[in-house]
């Protein structure tokens, strides 16, 4: 047998729930393993080769939700992290130190005109990256 190797997912899997009590047709695959573990049962979905609407097969409830999640909010989140990402490389217009009003700040949040860390944790820094890189999507998107 051949070395296994990683891959990843280019397409989006269509799928939908099983039923409880549902006969499935004969051309729903469900391997040997999952049928000894009690499938099909709640919880387990049903996908389909979009390019082959008869190709259809199990997938476990446990193996489903390891390693999928609904489709429409991966794209959101990977572009609010790239827009981080910018707003962070770009240091936008930057607010003014909660302790004096100045607008020398490192990296770090410690402001080089009072060397006050004022509410500059890496947390605020996280949070007004997001909202800067919110208001950049929503300027694109709209």
């Amino acid at each position: 047998m051949g070395e296994l190797l990683p891959y990843r997912k280019t397409a989006i899997q269509m799928m939908r729930p099983y039923i409880e009590g549902e006969q499935l047709p004969d051309k729903v695959s469900i391997s040997e393993a999952d049928r000894l573990n009690g499938s099909p049962k709640v919880g387990d979905m049903i996908a389909v080769n979009p390019q082959s609407p008869d190709d259809m097969w199990l997938v476990a409830e446990k193996f489903f939700k390891d390693n999928y999640e609904p489709a429409n909010t991966r794209p959101q989140a990977e572009g609010l992290k790239d827009a981080m990402i910018e707003v962070l490389a770009e240091k936008a217009t930057s607010p003014e130190c909660p302790t004096c009003g100045g607008n020398g700040l490192y990296d770090d949040g410690v402001c080089h005109d009072c060397n006050g860390m004022g509410m500059w944790t890496a947390g605020f820094w996280k949070e007004w990256a997001k909202s800067e890189a919110l208001k950049r999507l929503e300027v694109q998107d709209g």
